[in-house]
């Protein structure tokens, strides 16, 4: 008996993959708005316990703050689509009531900055913490500079900036003269 081969057609259709790359884009697509939804789900779950929990705070009893607290969340919401962020007592720009939209335009561009800075700081001393640390992977001198990179990564940031602080306010008063300003901003020696 003798076995026929059969040719194989491996040209691919157009057809074929136009709907695989439709499946597989409503798939993304269905990820990325079951994400959004969640999203928006959590953030007014936040927003309800936010004027629930201030009214709880004021000593509102438990079911008129729980009305209220739904109100003011639904009148919030309403004033968000139309716009209008609210009015706040910001402590960086004076005692004043300010718009929060104001706040957000001055404050944005230094964030940005700041973030700009320390992901710079952050992607030069990791190559070279990294080089340096695989150059010496079998000796013992690379434990300090992996331990330090594991604290590093492990330590949360508002806690690493308050140890650089007091680190800072200590060296100052040791040796009598400031290494760095400890609070403030500004584009020189304040931005770090």
């Amino acid at each position: 008996m003798a076995i026929v081969e059969q040719p194989v057609d491996d040209r691919i259709s157009i057809r074929a993959v136009l709907k695989d790359w439709g499946r597989r884009a409503l798939a993304v697509l269905t990820f990325v708005a079951g994400r959004l939804a969640f999203a928006a789900a959590t953030l007014l779950i936040i927003i309800f316990l936010s004027f629930f929990g201030l009214d709880m705070a004021r000593g509102t009893a438990f079911f008129p703050a729980l009305k209220t607290g739904a109100v003011a969340t639904g009148s919030y919401l309403g004033r968000l689509a139309s716009g209008d962020l609210g009015t706040a007592f910001a402590a960086g720009f004076g005692t004043r009531r300010m718009d929060i939209a104001e706040i957000v335009v001055a404050v944005v561009p230094r964030s940005v900055g700041l973030l700009a800075v320390s992901l710079g700081i952050a992607i030069v001393l990791g190559i070279i913490l990294g080089v340096l640390a695989a150059r010496r992977r079998d000796s013992i001198r690379a434990l300090p500079i992996i331990f330090l990179s594991l604290i590093g990564i492990s330590l949360p940031s508002f806690l690493a900036a308050l140890l650089l602080q007091i680190a800072a306010v200590s060296y100052t008063r040791y040796f009598g003269k400031a290494l760095l300003p400890v609070g403030g901003f500004g584009w020189d020696a304040h931005l770090i």
